[in-house]
């Protein structure tokens, strides 16, 4: 890969020519009576415009479409039986009329001034792409973690450069979640990139990754101005499910991209030994009332998987993978939950 190439970044106001454009702004929701008004209320209070809302209702069984209606009446809200995340967004997309994209799930919130930075981020230095920083909160702590995407503004053009960028990992929010960016609509339109709806964990990586891959500038800003709403996003409500029906499809879906960007199967492998890890610590984490048998069994999954097996002969990463490797090739289950408990445990109190 190319050395990364950073240019100047330029922050000047360009309001004449940025307002003329719409930014279709799209809510996939299941069951957010509760979250819903905060987060449409933030996207009233954008001081950008013109803005189109679309929340699709992916087959909520509480009031939240009612909500919506009875006090947004400019937004446009699509019903359809539960699909799942991907289904919505992706109706969304279909439905969308603005020259930009930008999904906001229904139980968070955006600053006001989030649109129009990452809009005027894209016009003023005439980039594909623009992400910034986010932050989690909860009701009970207020803002608990922040998560910036780099250290200061900075614009990267030429796309093995935009790939280079995004190493070591590719588990990161730089791939991780569509929130807080801003698509154009018309890349995702031209090269038929949406939501991977047989994967029921890690679709919006695969998106991301698809995204990334036709675009030649992407802009990241150091700003956090995307909340995160910690414990009951929409993404998170239901397990993701059997290692081989997640984690494993997405790692799937990515390496043909990656792969194609020249990316070696050393490195690879241990992208998937990482992606173990992160498995390993969702089941302490969601599966608390299931037996401890019960959990030590999907780990063994794991453990014996071919695949795991195989990357575990040859694999290359920084200290963080090799560390998970060493963990991984005792196939001691009692050691890997123990471990995944503790990550999970410091994680907590920071």
């Amino acid at each position: 890969m190319e050395k990364l190439y950073l240019t100047p970044y330029i922050d000047n106001s360009l309001k004449e020519v940025v307002m003329k454009k719409l930014v279709s702004v799209i809510i996939p929701a299941y069951n957010d009576a509760d979250y819903i008004l905060d987060c449409i209320n933030s996207i009233k209070k954008q001081d950008y415009s013109p803005l189109e809302v679309i929340v699709i209702d992916d087959g909520s069984t509480d009031c939240t479409s009612d909500i919506i209606k009875k006090n947004f009446k400019k937004v446009r809200v699509i019903s359809q039986p539960n699909t799942g995340v991907s289904a919505a967004r992706n109706v969304g997309i279909d439905e969308a009329n603005g020259e930009y994209i930008c999904f906001v799930d229904a139980d968070d919130v955006i600053s006001s001034n989030m649109i129009s930075e990452l809009v005027n981020s894209i016009e003023t230095n005439q980039v594909d792409f623009a992400v910034c920083g986010i932050y989690m909160f909860n009701n009970k702590h207020g803002i608990t973690k922040h998560l910036p995407i780099t250290k200061k503004n900075k614009i990267i053009r030429g796309n093995d450069c935009i790939f280079n960028e995004l190493y070591p990992f590719f588990d990161t929010y730089k791939v991780n979640a569509p929130c807080g960016r801003i698509y154009k609509r018309n890349f995702l339109s031209q090269n038929k990139i949406r939501f991977n709806e047989q994967l029921s964990f890690g679709e919006d990586s695969v998106f991301n990754i698809n995204y990334y891959s036709v675009i030649n500038s992407c802009v990241f800003k150091k700003n956090e101005l995307y909340g995160y709403r910690r414990g009951s996003n929409y993404l998170t409500k239901k397990y993701s499910g059997e290692f081989q029906e997640s984690k494993k499809l997405r790692f799937s879906a990515m390496s043909v991209v990656l792969r194609e960007k020249g990316v070696s199967e050393s490195f690879l492998n241990g992208q998937l030994i990482y992606i173990c890890f992160s498995y390993f610590l969702e089941i302490p984490q969601k599966l608390k009332k299931i037996k401890l048998a019960v959990r030590l069994n999907l780990i063994s999954q794991v453990v014996n998987d071919a695949d795991v097996r195989k990357a575990l002969k040859n694999y290359s990463g920084n200290l963080v993978i090799k560390i998970f490797a060493a963990i991984l090739k005792t196939s001691n289950l009692r050691l890997i939950y123990f471990v995944a408990v503790v990550i999970n445990y410091i994680r907590r109190k920071h």
